[in-house]
């Protein structure tokens, strides 16, 4: 069998579109992709992550060049079982759609177009559908089964999210654990199982959002959600930085702030240079320069009622979390966290897949107990860093 897709300019759609095909149960001896240029990536790596799903692939490029005659000169030769015309230029996606000699033609919809540059498995299944696009039908995803692979890998939020998704393709996912009230209580706030009722408010915060030091312990990853909303404060970094520099002894205090950072570095891909000065007065004093130097509207947001007040008196929008209420649980970020405190199991219908544990900064030690469903493995493989 032989799949087709297009190389795009980031190798991530690329990787996406044929392991969604893999997981409608496409399983190609061949893969090609149909790129304008010579890549500029290095496409063999799709066969390592094909063979953790049993697929023994060779990968070829076609460079065909740009232009719509050329597209239509060099693809109206080819002939392939199924092409995915999902990543790439409109006009590429046009002519593999149009002048190739496939038996289908699919392409991968999703709810969200942005999460379309997350690696696979971050976007839960539920808002993504394969589609055959001569048909007019749905293609369902299942679960494919795993090779023999290394049973522990290190996964940050990112891999755990993409390995949780992936087993929910099996059924039910939950967590298993014991852990105690503090930092049961502080991880369900983390994971958004417990929310502030103010969260609404900054959603519908017109401009720009600065947060303090306790709105990254309190709300964690759920402050990915609003985006590049949310402006990294200089003063709040240096806060969480001078309460993480230490050669102190890991407390479960220590620990929560540790996890305060992760969510900074998480939340935004970049850092900006610490202030001199953290605490009260200098982020207000910042939130205030960003007000008169920025033509959008600046909000404070912090759960200090002290720095409400203060903030407020200044002149400035404030948004103060207090009021706290049943949330969903992001069950990534809650295993993340409490893999900080204690060891977690997760379970697929009631049995024991994974154990999550000793979480170190940024990433957590993952066990797979389950070698036909290693989706950790395959997670590991699709976030590494060179």
């Amino acid at each position: 069998m032989i799949l087709g897709t297009l190389g795009s300019d980031k190798m991530v759609t690329t990787v996406n579109a044929i392991l969604s095909e893999v997981f409608t149960e496409v399983f190609p001896s061949e893969v090609r992709i149909y790129t304008e240029d010579d890549p500029s990536f290095d496409y063999s790596k799709i066969k390592d992550f094909l063979r953790v799903l049993n697929v023994d692939a060779d990968v070829k490029v076609v460079r065909v060049g740009k232009g719509i005659s050329r597209w239509k000169d060099v693809i109206s030769k080819e002939s392939l079982d199924v092409a995915d015309v999902t990543p790439g230029r409109k006009y590429m996606a046009l002519a593999l759609h149009n002048y190739s000699n496939s038996g289908q033609v699919r392409y991968v919809y999703l709810e969200n177009e942005r999460k379309g540059y997350r690696p696979f498995g971050y976007t839960p299944f539920h808002e993504i559908k394969v589609v055959d696009l001569r048909q007019g039908t749905e293609v369902k995803m299942k679960a494919i089964k795993t090779r023999g692979s290394p049973s522990e890998v290190n996964l940050n939020y990112t891999g755990l999210r993409m390995t949780l998704n992936m087993l929910s393709l099996l059924g039910e996912v939950k967590l298993d654990y014991t852990s105690d009230e503090k930092a049961e209580e502080f991880c369900k706030s983390w994971s958004g199982e417990v929310k502030f009722k103010e969260e609404s408010e900054m959603a519908k915060a017109r401009g720009r959002l600065i947060a303090d030091t306790n709105v990254y312990m309190s709300m964690g990853p759920r402050l990915l959600y609003f985006g590049d909303k949310v402006l990294p404060s200089s003063s709040t970094y240096a806060e969480l930085l001078s309460r993480t520099d230490s050669t102190q002894k890991m407390s479960p205090e220590l620990t929560r702030f540790h996890l305060g950072m992760y969510a900074f570095r998480l939340v935004h891909d970049k850092v900006p240079d610490p202030s001199k000065k953290f605490g009260d007065v200098p982020l207000i004093n910042e939130a205030k320069y960003l007000k008169s130097e920025m033509s959008e509207e600046v909000t404070l947001v912090t759960g200090d009622s002290g720095v409400m007040r203060s903030a407020r008196s200044k002149g400035l929008n404030v948004i103060y979390l207090h009021d706290r209420e049943k949330g969903k649980v992001d069950f990534t970020s809650k295993a993340l966290c409490l893999s900080a405190f204690t060891k977690v199991d997760v379970n697929v219908n009631g049995d024991t897949f994974l154990n999550v544990r000793d979480w170190q900064f940024e990433t957590s030690k993952v066990r797979s107990l389950k070698q036909d469903y290693n989706y950790a493995y395959l997670s590991y493989l699709l976030t590494k860093k060179e």
